[in-house]
């Protein structure tokens, strides 16, 4: 942490790095709006614009919808339902974006989670 940038000189890195990558209908997506909110306000605490002009899809959201499960839930608790291991530390910020990362085809339906009695097939 201590050798870490600033936030101005981070969130600029950050924009570059969006801006190399992003393609038509790009979108960012977070667990939740925490996240997003986040880095709004650290935006605005600093004086910088914003670093990520893309949407933002909360993830968490688009889970349970999608899923028809009801309710939001945590991270490790989506992990379980989509028969994933969780991976790393919970709440360590690279671990719990590869977690993400992993859960994506179930965040945006390419992946079914398995109900009771079904067989072994996640097909859509």
């Amino acid at each position: 942490m201590d050798a870490a940038p600033l936030f101005p000189a981070a969130a600029d890195e950050l924009h570059h790095f969006v801006e190399r990558y992003q393609q038509s209908g790009s979108i960012w997506t977070s667990w939740g709006t925490y996240d997003c909110k986040q880095l709004e306000r650290d935006s605005t605490r600093h004086s910088v614009t914003p670093p990520i002009k893309l949407p933002h899809e909360n993830a968490k959201r688009l889970f349970a919808k999608g899923q028809r499960i009801g309710k939001e839930v945590g991270l490790k608790k989506s992990c379980e339902l989509a028969g994933l291991a969780l991976e790393g530390t919970h709440h360590r910020a690279l671990h719990d974006a590869l977690n993400v990362a992993r859960l994506l085809p179930w965040v945006f339906g390419e992946q079914r989670l398995k109900r009771l009695g079904e067989g072994t097939s996640n097909a859509p």
